[in-house]
């Protein structure tokens, strides 16, 4: 089994920044994860960039960057973890690696899989995870909201100010969100439809809904918020501390986790869920595991 300093886990702009940072700092460090859904997007908005620029670039850039400060980037999934010896052990399909520090940079715990034929295929092509995120792409268009309780619907709040026109579909029955946000939408113009989706439509890019009753929905952005995140396996066997929807508790000024030696970083950690935040977490994360890592050998 291989030993290295630091492990970080997660390939995306966290991931890759805590990367580079641990090498800047001199600390030996592998990058552990497969490309995040990041590369099907367009950003506008990341700083220093005057035209949109598509994710595949920037996710390259970042890891061309990781490479010239000579960390390992290693293109696969941890499965697993155990502690051993005191040391922190990870292991993908074929190989076990131990860290004394550990940064974790896995994305968004994944949200409850609505079982709806079309979703991935579209995923950056119309269908969207976060309205927050992706509302401005859709000004001016018509949007459709899947899920039936508040998160639903505070989605569709956020949707509202920008979008023609909102449609949010229960697809389980009834609507379970309070009394209060089903009147908010009512106030904003929002359309409620009781319905279950059988399809996401369209041909190369998201068109809107089939719903089983043979009802369409025309929406160029279908956002997807049924129940709320799921936890991480990984963080669960990591035994860190996190929040009632999944996400890990960090001190904000370290990154560091409830776990001595795991620090976390990115959308993983909760909060806004923009590049820019991530790469910012991505390097106080570093940082912090770099000093925990120089702070070791000098013992």
């Amino acid at each position: 089994m291989r030993h290295l300093p630091a492990i970080v886990i997660g390939a995306g702009p966290a991931g890759l920044t805590a990367g580079i940072y641990l090498r800047r700092n001199g600390v030996d460090a592998m990058v552990i994860g497969k490309r995040p859904p990041l590369h099907h997007f367009t950003i506008d908005n990341y700083f220093g960039f005057p035209e949109p620029v598509r994710g595949a670039e920037l996710l390259e850039r970042g890891r061309r960057q990781l490479e010239r400060f000579g960390a390992e980037l290693v293109e696969d999934l941890v499965l697993g973890y155990e502690r051993e010896a005191g040391r922190h052990v990870v292991y993908t399909a074929s190989e076990r690696f131990s860290a004394d520090c550990l940064i974790v940079a896995t994305g968004a715990p994944k949200r409850k899989d609505p079982g709806i034929p079309g979703l991935e295929r579209f995923e950056g092509k119309g269908v969207s995870y976060c309205a927050i995120c992706d509302a401005y792409t859709f000004k001016g268009a018509k949007v459709a909201v899947v899920g039936a309780g508040d998160y639903a619907a505070k989605e569709a709040m956020v949707l509202a100010r920008l979008s023609e026109s909102v449609t949010v579909v229960s697809h389980s029955g009834a609507f379970t969100m309070s009394d209060e946000m089903r009147e908010a939408l009512e106030n904003s113009g929002v359309r409620l439809v009781e319905g279950r989706v059988e399809k996401v439509k369209g041909r190369f890019f998201a068109e809107g809904l089939v719903l089983e009753d043979g009802g369409e929905i025309e929406a160029e952005g279908v956002f997807i918020a049924v129940g709320e995140p799921q936890g991480s396996e990984l963080g669960l066997k990591m035994g860190l501390k996190r929040t009632p929807e999944g996400y890990i508790v960090t001190d904000p000024a370290t990154g560091a986790t409830s776990t001595d030696g795991i620090f976390a970083a990115g959308d993983c950690t909760g909060g806004l869920r923009q590049i820019a935040v991530a790469v910012g977490q991505g390097a106080i994360a570093g940082v912090s595991a770099s000093t925990s890592v120089i702070q070791r050998e000098a013992r």
